[in-house]
């Protein structure tokens, strides 16, 4: 039983991790695509993107966590 948790948790993270790569791209492509701004793929974009949807997100939890 505990190999199956074991492997369970493994892709867990697994997914984690490439949600955490591939999310700043789709969101690079998504702003490219609707208002045609021309942002280049390069890492320092993709490090400005992860570091706005993860503000976000944290404004986001903290905005409905409970007082």
């Amino acid at each position: 039983m505990s190999d199956v948790k074991s492997g369970v948790a493994t892709i867990i993270a697994i997914a984690a991790i490439l949600l955490a790569i591939f999310i700043p791209f789709i969101f690079i492509w998504s702003i490219n695509t609707l208002f045609n701004l021309g942002i280049a793929y390069g890492f320092w974009e993709w490090l400005a993107a992860f570091c706005l949807s993860s503000f976000l997100s944290i404004r986001h939890v903290n905005a409905f966590s409970s007082k």
